[in-house]
């Protein structure tokens, strides 16, 4: 039983680490594109949609 309960705490941990991960990629991303194409029009267009 503790066994099962441990795998289930690390399964969660490991989750929430790699949702973190993802959301430091997606920032990262999201801050690059931005400085990448700046005040350009395409921004205001990809924004939109």
């Amino acid at each position: 039983m503790y066994e099962i309960q441990h795998w289930g705490i690390m399964g969660k941990t490991m989750e929430v680490q790699r949702m973190k991960e993802l959301l430091l990629l997606w920032s990262r991303f999201q801050s690059n594109r931005v400085a990448l194409v700046g005040g350009n029009h395409t921004a205001a267009r990809f924004c939109t949609r």
